[in-house]
């Protein structure tokens, strides 16, 4: 595997423990994607309606410009502006 592959695979893992975690603590099961009205289409990671919190982990995809993530710097300018907007 590649290490764009190893990094996916390595965040991926670091959200499930992330809202396993928060499960745990807040005692509910949450939303996963979870895509509220007000974020127009956009997708928050967990989202748990008792306490109105949501999780979003920012994995390397938000940090690195990679071909393998993304084909040009405007891709990466709109994900930038919609974790902005989140």
């Amino acid at each position: 595997a590649g290490s764009a592959e190893r990094e996916t695979k390595k965040n991926r893992k670091f959200q499930t423990k992330c809202i396993q975690i928060s499960k745990e603590i807040l005692n509910e099961e949450p939303i996963i994607e979870y895509r509220p009205p007000f974020l127009n289409g956009l997708e928050l990671d967990a989202f748990f309606q008792k306490y109105r919190i949501a999780l979003e982990m920012q994995g390397a995809q938000h940090r690195l410009h990679s071909t393998s993530w993304y084909k040009d710097v405007k891709k990466l300018e709109d994900i930038v502006n919609r974790d902005r907007q989140k």
